[in-house]
């Protein structure tokens, strides 16, 4: 004796909705009866027997044979009952049947003929069904498919996108960070306005108004101002003390008849007193200041 499948290929159930009847559950009775249980199986040989009941994949689809009369259940994964059919049976059951409820003679013979025909007919409408079925099932599996790769592929570019743009701001941040003047330190510019403006951050005052800078020394003979950081020291004109004059000497001319000239030695003639000269200079001060550039000096103080 042979197993035959409950349809050709696969069982295919579908809910009211004509969606695919995901995680359905096909219960097996004996034909006539909803209490005694009966055994489907998984191949056609009969060698394996399919789970009781019988759940359906993720197609809503199961390899279920079929041997002898039944009466089948069919629910869905909440145990709602989605139809229902008594005295389903396989074709040989079938055929069987036809022979044994049927007298000998020629219009036997005919009636089993017209009864197998009718049932290869309804077999081959149901196999022509499901390979619709099967076209349309394919067809929405692929477009939902092509759907959520093209949803995947697109959500996998925006992450990719979304981490490249956190990681260029962090790095951007930590960079800033970096170039940042920090409290205490200076910016120079040819530019006048308060570098606040122009940079975007701190609070600055303007210093070394005027003044030149000098590198902080460590050299000993340097002088004493030249290793105070932030000092100030210098003026831009300065009046020479006689201390800071030059040595040097003036002759005093003399004349001791209306014809001769000479210098007066004192050392020499043995002569007392002084003989003052004339004065020149106007005593000014005197621009000290080197050549120069002037640009904006801000210290950053917050």
């Amino acid at each position: 004796m042979t197993a035959y499948p409950l349809t050709p290929v696969r069982f295919r159930a579908f809910d009211k909705n004509g969606q695919p009847l995901i995680g359905g559950q096909v219960y097996a009775y004996e034909a006539g009866s909803t209490t005694t249980e009966k055994d489907t199986y998984s191949d056609k040989s009969m060698d394996n027997f399919n789970t009781y009941p019988v759940i359906l994949d993720d197609t809503g689809s199961a390899s279920i044979y079929i041997s002898g009369d039944y009466f089948f259940q069919i629910f869905d994964a909440d145990g709602n009952l989605i139809e229902e059919g008594d005295g389903i049976a396989d074709a040989e059951s079938i055929a069987q049947n036809l022979i044994d409820n049927n007298s000998s003679g020629s219009n036997s013979i005919e009636q089993r003929v017209t009864d197998l025909e009718s049932a290869r007919d309804e077999h081959t409408d149901q196999i022509n069904d499901l390979i619709d079925d099967t076209t349309d099932l394919q067809e929405q599996v692929k477009n939902e498919v092509e759907t959520e790769r093209d949803k995947a592929i697109k959500a996998a570019v925006d992450a990719a996108k979304t981490a490249l743009k956190e990681d260029f701001e962090q790095q951007l941040i930590e960079v800033v960070a970096i170039t940042r003047i920090k409290i205490g330190d200076i910016y120079i510019t040819l530019n006048p306005e308060n570098p606040s403006a122009r940079l975007g951050y701190g609070v600055w005052e303007l210093i070394s108004k005027g003044k030149a800078i000098v590198g902080l020394s460590d050299i000993t003979s340097d002088p004493s101002w030249t290793k105070i950081l932030g000092g100030a020291f210098g003026e831009f004109q300065h009046t020479l003390t006689v201390p800071e004059i030059p040595s040097h000497s003036h002759a005093v001319g003399y004349s001791t008849n209306t014809t001769g000239s000479g210098v007066i030695n004192g050392t020499a003639s043995a002569a007392n007193g002084s003989n003052p000269s004339e004065n020149t200079g106007g005593g000014e001060p005197h621009n000290i200041v080197q050549p120069s550039m002037v640009f904006a000096i801000w210290k950053r103080i917050t």
